[in-house]
């Protein structure tokens, strides 16, 4: 590894343009969700509060099935909704990354702008959970990944992001996936 002249490495330098480039991707991030909440937020929350997403439009999938077509891989949280009052279901509502997503589906692009919405309705919800969630100045918190197990006969969703945050969600029901472009449009999953 060559040393620069002012005593640094170029890894340091290419790590510090790394963080420069996902803080600019954070911003981004952070304003189509401020864009997203400031624009559609009645219609949002109605519609998962109401139920009144497309759902029969969407897709039922087990996990593992969806995750072998798609990846949840640097999107975005905008929240996860669990109706304790009514119903055992959660409903997961993410900003979906284009870039990892195929062509037909959404135009990949890094413009956070252009992402599709991912709705996740988890049935036989029995616990969600949230744990090494913290302040890590102001950046967006992606998601790395997802992984699902079977443990005693219920399945466990855990939704990691790139700073050790993680969402647990215990379900014995089916996964339905519905994904929505800027328009509500129905995208076919």
């Amino acid at each position: 590894m060559a040393t620069r002249p002012d005593g640094g490495t170029q890894r340091t330098r290419d790590a510090a343009a790394l963080m420069h480039i996902n803080r600019a991707g954070d911003a981004v991030r952070q304003a189509y969700r401020r864009s997203l909440l400031e624009h559609d937020l009645a219609w949002l929350c109605g519609a998962v509060l109401r139920d009144t997403l497309p759902w029969g439009e969407g897709k039922e999938y087990s996990f593992r099935g969806f995750a072998e077509k798609y990846t949840l891989h640097d999107s975005v949280w905008v929240g996860v909704f669990y109706d304790v009052a009514y119903a055992d279901s959660a409903v997961l509502v993410i900003i979906w990354d284009a870039v990892w997503l195929p062509d037909e589906l959404a135009r990949s692009t890094s413009v956070v702008g252009e992402w599709p919405l991912l709705f996740i309705k988890v049935g036989g919800a029995s616990q969600v959970s949230a744990s090494g969630y913290k302040d890590v100045g102001g950046l967006q918190r992606g998601i790395a990944g997802a992984e699902i197990e079977e443990v005693d006969g219920t399945n466990l969703l855990v939704i990691t992001d790139h700073y050790g945050g993680s969402v647990e969600i215990t379900f014995s029901g089916a996964l339905q996936f519905l994904a929505l472009d800027r328009d509500r449009r129905v995208l076919p999953i």
